[in-house]
């Protein structure tokens, strides 16, 4: 009997936390500022795998994060996941969280939720998996998800400048060590004359 009034409760406090997270999708931008803690709310509670409906007055379940976004209220969001990234692209902690939840989903939704690429989320993910305590890092806000991949030897530093002599010049010297600048000089004589 404990048990299962405890269980009533819990699909009970899971049914605010998606109620709120639907009337803040609902709402506009007004709205919209509060997803993202809404949705690391649901995602750390589970709320969105169980919860009690007031307008269906029944508990609602779903077998995925994906599902519960995608279906239509009261039973889901009625968006899609790729939607609720990008409202939560300032938020790298909860972008974690999404990743966490939809990796490794499988289903016509699937390329749409996995990152690839150089994608903040990509990153995310390795560093979440091969050097943690970058990744704790990143999402601290110390570091970004290109600069923690570059710390932990995934990515190699780049440059970009206009294709200018003068621009080429002042990278190269914002870039590289005098001694490195000295190589560079070398190598370009060198190849100058071949």
């Amino acid at each position: 009997m404990v048990k299962d009034w405890v269980h009533a409760m819990s699909a009970q406090v899971n049914g605010e936390i998606v109620s709120s997270l639907r009337h803040a999708l609902g709402r506009g931008e007004f709205g919209l500022a509060y997803v993202p803690k809404l949705i690391k709310e649901a995602i750390d509670n589970q709320a969105w795998e169980e919860f009690y409906d007031e307008v269906e007055r029944d508990v609602l379940h779903h077998s995925s994060f994906e599902s519960f976004v995608t279906t239509e209220p009261p039973e889901g969001l009625g968006t899609d996941v790729r939607m609720i990234q990008n409202m939560c692209r300032d938020h790298r902690d909860v972008l974690d969280e999404i990743d966490k939840v939809t990796q490794g989903v499988t289903g016509v939704h699937n390329m749409n939720t996995r990152p690839w690429g150089t994608s903040a989320a990509q990153a995310l993910r390795k560093l979440r998996k091969d050097a943690p305590e970058v990744h704790a890092k990143v999402i601290a806000g110390d570091i970004s998800p290109n600069a923690g991949m570059i710390k932990a030897g995934f990515r190699k530093k780049t440059m970009q400048c206009p294709v200018e002599v003068e621009a080429v010049v002042r990278a190269i010297r914002s870039h590289f060590t005098e001694q490195e600048i000295e190589k560079i000089g070398t190598f370009l004589v060198d190849s100058a004359t071949r």
